[in-house]
C-alpha cells in the first residue's frame, strides 16, 4: 500500500501520528521564536549601552578637557534628543560621569575635579556651557550651566 491510499484507508492511526508531530514542531518552533526574540533585547540593550558608553565618554572628555585649560577655559556641547528613541539623564559628580537610560546605568571617570555644587544633571536636546572657574589662588572648580 502507498503513503497516499494509507492515509486514506489505515484507519486514521497516520492521522494521530501526523496531529502530534505538527504539535511537537510548532511547540519547538514556538520556544525558538521566544530566544530568539530574548536575544534581540539582549542585542538592544547592548546597543544602547555602546551608544550611551560613548555619550558619556564624550561628556568626561569635554570637562577634562576644560579641567586640564585651567582658569576661564569653556566648553560647549549639545545633548542627543535621544538614544536609540528612549530619553536619557547624564549626572555630573567628581570624578565621574553616570548616565541612566532605558532603567540602564552606564559610567565614565574623569579627572577628579571638584564640579560646582557637587552633583549636576544633564538632560537630552539641551546646550550646557561647561567652565573652569577659579575661586582662589590654589583652587577651581567646574560650573555647568544650561544654555537657553
Amino acid at each position: 500500500m502507498n503513503s497516499v491510499s494509507c492515509i486514506i484507508n489505515c484507519g486514521g492511526s497516520v492521522s494521530v501520528d501526523f496531529i502530534l508531530s505538527t504539535m511537537v514542531f510548532l511547540m519547538v518552533l514556538t520556544s525558538l521564536a521566544a530566544l530568539v526574540e530574548d536575544r534581540m533585547d539582549s542585542a538592544k540593550d547592548a546597543e544602547e549601552l555602546g551608544t550611551g558608553r560613548m555619550m558619556v565618554e564624550y561628556v568626561a572628555e569635554t570637562v577634562d578637557s576644560v579641567y586640564s585649560g585651567g582658569n576661564g577655559h569653556s566648553a560647549v556641547i549639545t545633548l542627543p534628543p535621544s538614544i536609540n528613541g528612549d530619553p536619557y539623564t547624564i549626572t555630573l559628580m567628581s570624578g565621574a560621569v553616570f548616565m541612566d537610560v532605558h532603567g540602564l546605568r552606564g559610567q565614565a571617570t574623569m579627572f577628579p575635579g571638584a564640579i560646582s555644587g557637587n552633583e549636576f544633571k544633564m538632560y537630552s536636546s539641551r546646550s550646557y556651557n561647561i567652565s573652569n572657574i577659579q575661586k582662589s589662588e590654589n583652587y577651581s572648580e567646574i560650573v555647568v550651566k544650561e544654555i537657553k
